[in-house]
């Protein structure tokens, strides 16, 4: 029983490691898209709201894969 349980933990672990890795691709995918977006807008010369700029400037922040695992790795 112990030994189909921790079968069954490690899957989901794997499982969770996959998703995790998903989701830091389609965030580094959408980053991209919103930088060439923002940059095409500036090259047209459309001014976005500043509501709009923060937003993007936000969104746009590289986010380091590995500070993420270490902050999901530290979490009780």
């Amino acid at each position: 029983m112990l030994l189909s349980q921790n079968r069954l933990q490690a899957a989901a672990d794997r499982r969770a490691e996959l998703d995790l890795h998903i989701n830091l691709l389609a965030e580094r995918e959408s980053t991209l898209i919103l930088t060439k977006l923002a940059r095409l807008e500036a090259h047209l010369g459309i001014e976005a709201p500043a509501a709009e700029t923060a937003a993007t400037v936000e969104l746009t922040r590289r986010i380091d894969a590995a500070t993420v695992l270490d902050e999901l790795e530290h979490r009780p």
